[in-house]
């Protein structure tokens, strides 16, 4: 009885890892493809708007963001000073043109695909925007939970409502 036991186990233990053997390159090639190499170059104010031709950056802000990509967008009138982050990530933020503290946007990009997006659109005198902060992600560990590299970004917009319209599953 203790030998088919073992015999059983062995032949799932087989079979596991033919899977494991198929599956593997797969996940490695996907991780893979979705590394950007690109974030040095746009670190300095000189360079920083290029990122906005930079196809695979716009596609993967695109995916994350959906149907807010275009105000996203939008809000990169005046580019503010690109900022390198621990760990190889870019900070890109843009606004309006007199607008800084009332329609402006900022991400956090890292060269194995993590992305942090968040638009302002708060509520000015004459009360035409809704006050609130779009926060976007594509990492679980803050899907829900603002980056740490966007909070001070976040916090100078201030009475604003952060609001987590969902996030895509992972970079």
């Amino acid at each position: 009885m203790t030998t088919l036991r073992i015999n059983h186990l062995l032949r799932n233990l087989y079979g596991l890892l033919v899977v494991l053997a198929l599956v593997a390159p797969l996940c490695i090639s996907s991780c893979h493809a979705q590394t950007v190499t690109s974030l040095p170059s746009y670190a300095t104010l000189q360079t920083v708007a290029r990122i906005d031709d930079d196809k695979d950056i716009q596609h993967k802000l695109q995916l994350l963001l959906g149907a807010d990509y275009q105000p996203f967008v939008s809000n990169f009138d005046v580019w503010g000073e690109p900022r390198r982050l621990l760990g190889g990530g870019l900070l890109v933020e843009g606004w309006l043109r007199d607008l800084y503290l009332y329609e402006a946007s900022v991400f956090a990009i890292y060269p194995d695909g993590r992305i942090y997006a968040a638009r302002a659109d708060v509520a000015d005198k004459s009360g035409g925007a809704d006050g609130t902060i779009r926060y976007y992600s594509n990492d679980v560990a803050f899907g829900t939970v603002v980056h740490p590299a966007l909070a001070p970004w976040i916090a100078r917009f201030r009475g604003a409502t952060t609001v987590f319209p969902g996030y895509a599953g992972g970079p």
